[in-house]
């Protein structure tokens, strides 16, 4: 796991090759760090100044001669730069100065900026919900296929009529894009909002599969750990009067351990994921 010192000493030798930057997070925390508020762009302005010579003849009158007069030229340059990407890099360096980068995990409060480093898995669900339906139907077809006449058959047409209504019901639930990084001591799950990615997911996992290679950092606000995850169910049924509002905290448990954060897992809002480019 990276070390503050670590970290500081990545940002001062490497180049950094962000995946992911929450550029709206980013900006609110760079207005509560820095006094001038977020930076969005710089602007450098400069003079340079030319003498000109300016030789008059005829003199004065009856004399005759030359005089003459020194005219000095200003010339002003003004560059504009585009300072959205030096806002991550600023954040990240002021949360490490300040010490508000935690990197262990199992001490750190809810809301407190983790950072952590490892093997990270990206899994876009997303392009699963209009397979769902030609999948099932390919393996239902084979199932009925495989099936001998008879009493057979008529289970294995029962068990595909099953199933697509089971299908019906996950065609509706979210798919997000689901994000994991995991080393030796720790593992964190979240989801990803795919605008904020610097490339497409789709690239991703054409490219690389679920997981890409290379160590990386992931940077977040620590929102849920492995510990509460039965212990939050039980607190929040426990406190619930209302039949329906009990059965929607026992739907929403299920469809998180079925579809989301895996029980051993620490829970993050990530904000940057990056590596560091030697």
């Amino acid at each position: 796991m990276t070390s503050n010192a670590e970290q500081g000493s990545q940002e001062e030798n490497f180049l950094v090759d962000f995946l992911y930057a929450d550029q709206p997070r980013l900006s609110v925390l760079s207005a509560q760090l820095f006094d001038d508020g977020h930076l969005v762009a710089i602007k450098k302005s400069s003079q340079s100044g030319v003498d000109s010579l300016l030789k008059i003849k005829g003199g004065v009158p009856g004399i005759g001669g030359e005089s003459s007069s020194v005219d000095k030229v200003q010339e002003a340059i003004e560059r504009q730069f585009d300072a959205s990407w030096s806002a991550p890099l600023n954040v990240i360096r002021e949360l490490n100065n300040r010490g508000l980068l935690i990197d262990d995990l199992g001490s750190a409060a809810f809301g407190q900026i983790v950072v952590i480093s490892g093997q990270i898995y990206i899994s876009d669900v997303r392009m699963l919900q209009k397979l769902w339906k030609p999948i099932v139907k390919m393996e239902n077809a084979k199932a009925i296929a495989g099936a001998k006449p008879g009493a057979q058959k008529k289970a294995a047409q029962q068990e595909a009529k099953n199933t697509e209504e089971i299908l019906g019901m996950v065609e509706l639930l979210p798919h997000s894009l689901q994000f994991r990084i995991s080393n030796a001591e720790a593992a964190c799950w979240a989801t990803l909002d795919p605008e904020q990615l610097t490339i497409s997911p789709a690239d991703l996992a054409f490219k690389h599969g679920p997981t890409i290679p290379g160590e990386w950092i992931a940077i977040g606000v620590l929102d849920a750990k492995p510990s509460t995850v039965e212990n939050g169910l039980l607190a929040s049924i426990q406190n619930l009067s209302n039949p329906l509002q009990v059965g929607m905290a026992q739907v929403l448990s299920g469809l998180r351990q079925g579809f989301g954060r895996p029980e051993g897992d620490f829970g993050f809002t990530p904000l940057a994921i990056y590596r560091p480019i030697d």
